[in-house]
């Protein structure tokens, strides 16, 4: 029996994790025009579908759970991927290689995949034909190949100075199911020591019905008086067909001479059917040690289960346990999840409660998304509370510098309520348009922080964002302008945002194309400005920060 319980966590735009999937031949030349079809793995439920671009790049929003994808391209044999999503704002890389057949006998199941291409041209989260094609068990051992990306950066730091980034991230093919991913990054200060260098390789085996990842970093960096050093260690593993079996752990460390701290994460997810039901449960166990003692531990148990026979509507429960040194936060979520898909309008909405220390709270999320032929229309309201763990980097985002990214700073507990409205309209000539309003409404309390000095023990944030956006996929050119008004308790101020990106591709039958980005606004973008005492930048200044940047895909 299919399902659709899972429609809701697919669709809340704040959380979905990103599917960034690029289509390349034996060359390691993109193939664009290729049909991208996204199923759930478990509940064999149409998700999404696409088509590649000129670069052989598509993209997905998914929540977290089993998925197979199709790539189809006349002439090639059709790839069939396994995509398992953890962790909600996940970014998952996946690069295909498409294969041709030497004689009709390497595609024997041809005529199965008719199916496959009708129930793609239906509309998303409707039931299949069949169940899905299995992985094929053997296939032709390939020759060695690789594929990456270069791109050098300049942007101005918080303080106007100029700050430089050369990075490089390579792909290579060892054999037909053997991958291995290697990154290296260097920053660099202007008229300063600080700097930092990021070493990074992974490697990737896929075996139906198993999937094994492992990734190593390490990040050595120079502050304005002292090194400091930070790494970590990734391992996943999925295993099964109708029953899904996940695990992945990560070990993240930051050290310098007079602070050192780890970080624990351990993750257990396994998704079923009984009596024709799909269900999934996950848990998840985060540790974080400071000299060797515990600072605090995170305890998350999930439990997603449809509620009657082909129905589109299910239940989902969720526990939060936080314990800083003493101190205990535990937290209970129930939601009743509901969907509807007609041809020009869905619906999806969830509705729970919140339980902790005997009080109780109401969350909800809504969201409407009406085809217009040419335009599409989406609205979507959210309200929820959770407790959140800040590092370095969810402090500073794009302005972090390197050293020291996973050292963990502080310990909240948040309350959001954000709105969105979108409109996008699609024209002749691949030109693509959209039109955007977005408010978000957040209180956070301070729970636990490493120094109290720099942030708020109460926060507030209210924000009003405006954008527009054009793009044009024959010119391979787009340009966005963001307008935000931003207020906390003390502060508020306006932030004007312009970017533009154009693509090259002086060598396109060699696989060889640039990117050409750049970025001009008149306030920084931190993601959480509002939690700190003293902002670390002037907003009274009338200071232009710059940014820009050129890759290379080859």
């Amino acid at each position: 029996m299919k399902w659709l319980f899972l429609v809701l966590t697919l669709t809340a735009p704040s959380l979905a994790a990103t599917l960034h999937g690029t289509v390349l031949n034996e060359e390691n030349r993109p193939v664009s025009g290729a049909k991208v079809i996204l199923f759930h793995d478990l509940a064999s439920i149409l998700i999404q579908r696409g088509i590649s671009d000129r670069n052989g790049f598509y993209q997905f929003e998914i929540g977290p759970g089993p998925y197979r994808v199709f790539v189809i391209k006349k002439g090639y044999r059709t790839l069939r991927a396994q995509i398992m999503a953890l962790k909600e704002k996940e970014r998952i890389d996946r690069t295909h290689i498409l294969l041709r057949p030497m004689d009709e006998r390497q595609n024997p199941q041809k005529n199965d995949l008719k199916s496959i291409l009708l129930d793609s041209q239906r509309k998303p989260y409707r039931f299949l034909h069949g169940d899905l094609l299995p992985e094929p068990q053997f296939s032709p051992v390939q020759p060695p190949s690789f594929s990456g990306v270069f791109r050098t950066a300049a942007r101005h730091d918080l303080q106007g100075n100029l700050k430089n980034r050369s990075a490089l991230d390579v792909q290579t093919k060892l054999a037909d199911r053997i991958q291995m991913q290697t990154g290296f990054i260097k920053d660099g200060h202007e008229n300063s020591r600080q700097g930092a260098l990021r070493v990074r390789a992974g490697l990737s085996l896929h075996l139906a019905p198993a999937q094994l990842e492992a990734e190593a970093e390490s990040i050595q960096g120079q502050g304005e008086t002292r090194p400091n050093h930070s790494s970590r260690f990734a391992f996943s593993a999925d295993y099964g067909n109708r029953v899904k079996l996940s695990t992945a752990t990560s070990i993240k460390q930051s050290t310098s001479s007079e602070w050192d701290q780890e970080e624990r994460t351990l993750t257990q997810q396994v998704a079923y059917q009984l009596f024709e039901m799909p269900i999934q449960h996950r848990a998840s166990f985060r540790e974080w040690r400071t000299h060797l003692e515990a600072l605090a531990r995170q305890v998350s148990l999930q439990t997603q289960w449809a509620a009657r026979p082909r129905g589109a509507w299910g239940l989902s429960s969720r526990i939060d346990r936080l314990e800083i040194d003493e101190t205990k936060y535990t937290r209970f979520k129930l939601f009743a999840t509901q969907a509807h898909e007609g041809n020009h309008l869905a619906l999806h909405s969830r509705v729970g409660v919140l339980h902790e220390d005997g009080q109780n709270a109401l969350l909800q999320h809504y969201q409407v998304n009406i085809d217009l032929g040419l335009a599409q229309l989406t609205s979507a309201y959210e309200q929820d509370a959770f407790l959140a763990a800040y590092a370095v980097y969810d402090l500073f985002g794009s302005y972090l510098e390197l050293s020291m990214p996973y050292r963990n700073e502080s310990f909240f507990e948040r309350e959001t309520a954000n709105a969105m409205l979108r409109l996008k309209f699609a024209s002749g000539f691949s030109l693509h348009s959209e039109l955007y309003w977005e408010h978000y409404r957040e209180q956070a309390a301070l729970l636990f922080a490493r120094n109290l000095n720099d942030f708020k023990p109460e926060a507030s944030l209210n924000t009003h964002r405006y954008g527009y956006a054009v793009e044009s996929k024959r010119l391979g050119a787009s340009l966005e302008w963001v307008y935000s008004h931003n207020r906390s308790q003390e502060l508020g101020f306006n932030q004007h945002q312009l970017s533009y990106l154009q693509t090259l591709s002086p060598a396109q039958a060699k696989g060889l194309h640039f990117y050409v980005e750049f970025q001009v606004k008149r306030q920084p973008t931190l993601p959480a400005w509002w939690l700190f005492q003293m902002l670390p930048w002037n907003p009274n200044e009338t200071l232009t920060h710059y940014e820009g940047q050129v890759k290379m895909q080859f």
